[in-house]
């Protein structure tokens, strides 16, 4: 469950299954993969419940 992050109040991402995450402002645009191949992006905003949880991962991550 570390890898799960609350982007916003009805939407959790794994963030294992992210093709890339950038900053982007003061948010994170990630870009997932689904099944059909089509890339989707999400953004994480610094108001959002996992913001700070993504931040830190991806600090640790370096």
């Amino acid at each position: 469950m570390d890898n799960i992050v609350q982007v916003n109040k009805d939407l959790f991402l794994n963030i294992s299954e992210a093709v890339k995450i950038e900053a982007h402002g003061n948010s994170f645009r990630i870009s997932i993969r689904g099944n059909n191949g089509a890339l989707t992006e999400y953004y994480c905003h610094a108001d959002a419940p996992g913001y700070s949880k993504l931040k830190e991962l991806l600090a640790k991550a370096k």
